[in-house]
């Protein structure tokens, strides 16, 4: 290198020259630096490695180079994120899949106890969160108040990965540690009946006569009367229950039905926080 520069040096929040190379996506640089034996996995002040920044800056040229050159995509900066994090929270499936090529570890916990694929859901990055559960990832982690990834997915009001979950053998009456359920969530939320009737459907694994899709435009709303929303889930989800459901199952659904409309029914004013919202902090930063 020239004059008293060297590849090791750093800045005031100890960051290298790779660093800002694979912010930056100047391929040639990296190149260079790796061939000089610059650190591959330097860390900066948040303990961020230059793969990080590849994937965060979506460099994916660059991540690969650091990939092929041994770069580790399991280091956890700070706040305990891995790049396979920083690539879902980007929503980057290309690079998601480059990263468990070489063995990214797709159950990696952020310090809040966030997976890549809780943290996609979180994030509503549908189709990452889709492909990581086709990659095995494990779809029955909760976070740290016990909410499963249907919950979120609920809250995505993505159909499609819903589906995938409970085709995947999830638990459609899991209880987090606020005693609510999916079914909870949709009600509470801005989850459209839609929705709520394709996971209902999708528990029992038959097709009935009720086309969802005709419901598309009924939302149900937390801010719209409650005594509606109770009425209309009951009427729909409890007829569905007992023409559909076999003997030994149709007892314990009916029960989880009655018990989440008659409390919907007794409210009539949106609470002010419900105690099983969803948290939006930045995971990544």
């Amino acid at each position: 290198m020239l004059g008293q520069c060297s590849v090791f040096d750093r800045d005031h929040k100890n960051r290298t020259a790779l660093h800002f190379a694979c912010v930056y996506g100047r391929l040639p640089v990296v190149h260079v630096l790796l061939k000089n034996n610059s650190e591959i996995d330097a860390l900066d002040q948040n303990q961020i490695t230059p793969l990080m920044k590849s994937v965060q800056c979506w460099k994916q040229k660059c991540a690969a180079v650091l990939l092929e050159h041994g770069a580790d995509p399991n280091i956890r900066d700070s706040r305990g994120n891995c790049s396979l994090h920083y690539a879902v929270y980007n929503g980057h499936e290309d690079m998601a899949a480059l990263l468990l090529e070489y063995h990214a570890d797709i159950e990696q916990k952020t310090k809040d106890g966030f997976t890549p694929l809780l943290l996609a859901l979180r994030e509503k990055r549908v189709e990452v969160a889709e492909f990581l559960v086709k990659k095995g990832a494990d779809i029955h982690v909760v976070d740290d108040k016990q909410r499963n990834t249907l919950m979120y997915a609920i809250r995505c009001e993505s159909k499609d990965i819903a589906m995938l979950l409970l085709q995947k053998g999830i638990d459609f009456f899991y209880k987090d540690v606020f005693g609510w359920t999916a079914l909870r969530y949709a009600i509470e939320g801005h989850c459209t009946l839609s929705a709520m009737s394709v996971c209902e459907g999708s528990t029992r694994g038959q097709k009935t006569a009720f086309d969802p899709l005709e419901l598309e435009s009924q939302a149900i709303s937390a801010t719209e009367g409650r005594e509606s929303v109770a009425t209309e889930v009951r009427e729909f989800v409890a007829t569905e229950v007992r023409e559909s459901l076999a003997t030994e199952v149709r007892g314990s659904v009916a029960t989880e039905v009655g018990d989440v409309t008659n409390e919907v029914a007794e409210r009539t004013e949106l609470l002010p926080f419900l105690p099983g919202t969803f948290c939006n902090v930045d995971p990544v930063g």
